[in-house]
Order: structure tokens, then C-alpha cells, then sequence
């Protein structure tokens, strides 16, 4: 599947190039690195991969559902009415993960980390008007 998936992106993916500005191959423009299908032997997933390319090839969009989880399906190639709803959403560290809830955009990690950041900052502003 994954050979498979990488061909379909170097023959018809707008965004991939075979090298890049550095000489560097199997470059995504839009990412300014790496295709992420060529990061290693466990790819990511790609939102234009699977909006664009991916519905060009009916039976790969099968395997790379079941390897990656719910993909989402145009309206048009649906069997029933009303939106896909898909719980799978990737996070911006890179890593796919399941939400819990429709609000929930992170992954728990980064979730943790954006927390005490904030936690940090505004423990930070409280102290500087005592400091006043």
C-alpha cells in the first residue's frame, strides 16, 4: 500500500517535486521538507493526499482507510445522505490521533504541553503586576 501511495503521490500530487530547492528528494512544496510519504517505512498522513490524489484510485483509497483509519469521502461517492463524520484528526506535531470530542484539536501531549505553556505565561503576567 505504502509503495503504492507514494507512486500515485510522485505521478500526480501538484505539491510534490523530486527535488527540492537544496538538492534534497521526494520534496513537498507546501511543507517546505520532506514528502510525508517518504519520511521512512511509517508515512504520515496528508490532507491534500487524500482530498486530491487519493480518490483517482478507488481500490488504494480502501487499503489506505484501513491502514490509516476513516478517510473522508466526497459527498458525490457516499452511500447515504449527510456529512462524513470522522473522528480521526491529525495534530500539529504531526501525530494522528482520535478525538474525544468535536472541540478538541490537539493530541494529549501536545494538549499537556500547550496547557502549561499558558499556565506558565499567565502565572508570569500575574507576577509582573505584583511586582508593580
Amino acid at each position: 500500500m505504502i509503495t503504492k501511495a507514494r507512486k500515485l503521490a510522485k505521478e500526480l500530487c501538484a505539491n510534490y517535486d523530486l527535488t527540492g530547492p537544496t538538492g534534497t528528494k521526494n520534496w513537498c512544496w507546501p511543507r517546505d521538507t520532506v514528502c510525508r510519504f517518504y519520511t521512512g517505512d511509517d508515512p504520515e498522513r496528508c490532507g491534500y493526499f487524500e482530498e486530491a490524489v487519493l480518490p483517482t484510485d478507488p481500490g488504494l483509497q480502501i487499503a489506505y482507510s484501513s491502514y490509516f483509519g476513516a478517510v473522508k469521502v466526497s459527498q458525490s461517492e457516499q452511500a447515504g445522505p449527510g456529512p462524513v463524520i470522522t473522528n480521526r484528526r491529525q495534530c500539529k506535531c504531526g501525530k494522528t490521533f482520535t478525538r474525544k470530542s468535536n472541540r478538541q484539536l490537539l493530541c494529549e501531549e501536545c494538549s499537556r504541553a500547550e496547557k502549561k505553556k499558558k499556565s506558565r505565561e499567565r502565572k508570569r503576567r500575574q507576577r509582573m503586576k505584583k511586582a508593580v
